[in-house]
C-alpha cells in the first residue's frame, strides 16, 4: 500500500530518517560537510525516497578539518541546528553535521515542531551549556532519544559517525513494531505552528496531480 502522508507512522519517521543518516554519510566520505541539515532541507520523491538538498552552506572541505565562516560574521546561521562547537567558533565538519542529525530526528518525532521554541535564537549557546537539551518527544522510542542525546554530546570526538547511527536506527526501524506503529495524525500536535517536515508531502502530492 502506498505510504499515507497524512497520517506517517512512529516507523515511517524513523525511516525517513535513516535515509537522511545515509545520504550523510555518502556526504562524509566524500568529505563535505553540509553545515544546515535540517527537515526543510530535505526533499521527498514519488517514490518516498528521502533526497538530502539545499547546499547553499555545503562546502567540499576535502583535506581540510573544517570549514570556518569566521571571516563572513555577516552570514545568517540555522542556529538553532547549529553544534555547540560551531555556535562558539563557527567552524564545521561532520561531527557538527551529526549534531543537526539529532535535531533533524527531533523535528521528525514531534512532526514539525520548531526546536527550542522558548529560546531567544542569541540565547541557544548559553543555553546549551547549562547542559539543556531538546526533550524527548512523547511517542519517541526511549533507543531513539538516546542516539539524539549522543548526537548533542559537547565534545564532537565522543559523538557517532553516520555510519554508526546508520547500524543504530536500522536496528531501532527492525524492532518496531505493534504499538509503535501508530497514527500520528491522531497523537500528535504541532506544538508551535512550525515548518512540518510534510512540505515535502505537498512536493509529492503536486507531482501526483
Amino acid at each position: 500500500d502506498a505510504l499515507s502522508f497524512s497520517n506517517p507512522t512512529v516507523k515511517d519517521l524513523i525511516g525517513f530518517g535513516l535515509q537522511v543518516a545515509r545520504g550523510m554519510l555518502y556526504l562524509a566520505q566524500k568529505k563535505f560537510v553540509h553545515r544546515d541539515l535540517a527537515a526543510r532541507n530535505c526533499m521527498l520523491d514519488e517514490t518516498y525516497t528521502v533526497k538530502v538538498a539545499d547546499f547553499g552552506l555545503a562546502r567540499d572541505i576535502f583535506d581540510k578539518e573544517y570549514y570556518s565562516i569566521r571571516q563572513h560574521r555577516r552570514a545568517k546561521l540555522p542556529v538553532k541546528w547549529m553544534a555547540l562547537e560551531s555556535l562558539k567558533t563557527q567552524k564545521f565538519t561532520t561531527k557538527s553535521d551529526v549534531w543537526s542529525f539529532g535535531v533533524l530526528m527531533w523535528e521528525l518525532m514531534t512532526r514539525g515542531a520548531s526546536p527550542y521554541p522558548e529560546v531567544d535564537p542569541y540565547d541557544i549557546t548559553c543555553y546549551l551549556l547549562q547542559g539543556r537539551r531538546l526533550p524527548q518527544p512523547e511517542y519517541c522510542p526511549d533507543s531513539l532519544y538516546t542516539i539524539m542525546l549522543n548526537c548533542w554530546t559537547p565534545s564532537p570526538e565522543e559523538r557517532p559517525t553516520f555510519s554508526s547511527l546508520i547500524k543504530e536506527v536500522e536496528h531501532i526501524v527492525s524492532c518496531l513494531k505493534g504499538d509503535h506503529y501508530i497514527n500520528l495524525n491522531v497523537t500528535y500536535v504541532n506544538l508551535d505552528q512550525g515548518h512540518p517536515f510534510p512540505p515535502l508531502i505537498m512536493n509529492v502530492r503536486q507531482s501526483q496531480v
